[in-house]
């Protein structure tokens, strides 16, 4: 039994360890770890961020195992979290929305995706400047999505500029 602080401690070894795992292809392992880590967490209440890292961790997991239905209900509880908490122009809202964008063009909903994406460039533009790798990973995002849906000049526009970063 994990008490406290200790708790949160253990919560977030768990986190680590369904990362790791997931990285190594183990999405059962990963699934695991990662809903032990959701349950302690939840015990912070409903809104802190450490709930919501859960959240998007067993989420991502959840994609990589094709239950995307899942994974798109525990990104959009973490991303409404992260927004209340840090505010909605907060980059961490940013990897939210980019986390829950991928999940739902894995679900063939290419609008709701790109709304989401371009969200979240506006936000790493305005935050982080128009150079970070995190703005080169969501204008890549939305290329490939722009590829996907057959808009191939837009496409050609959003990869060009990624690959320019």
């Amino acid at each position: 039994k994990h008490n406290g602080a200790s708790s949160m401690e253990f919560a977030a070894a768990l986190n680590t360890l369904g990362a790791l795992k997931s990285d190594a292809g183990q999405y059962i392992e990963a699934e695991s770890l990662h809903r032990r880590s959701l349950k302690i967490r939840e015990s912070l209440g409903d809104d802190h961020p450490e709930l919501a890292q859960s959240l998007n961790s067993l989420g991502g997991v959840m994609k990589q195992q094709g239950k995307y239905s899942e994974a798109v209900a525990l990104l959009s509880r973490s991303l409404c979290i992260l927004e209340a908490a840090l505010g909605p122009r907060h980059p961490g809202v940013a990897t939210a929305l980019n986390n829950l964008g991928r999940s739902l063009v894995d679900m063939n909903q290419p609008k709701d995706a790109h709304a989401l994406y371009l969200r979240a460039l506006n936000i790493q533009e305005q935050n982080l400047g128009t150079d970070h790798p995190d703005v080169a990973q969501t204008l890549n995002n939305i290329g490939l999505l722009q590829k996907d849906t057959g808009s191939l000049e837009d496409a050609k526009h959003f990869l060009s500029k990624a690959l320019a970063i």
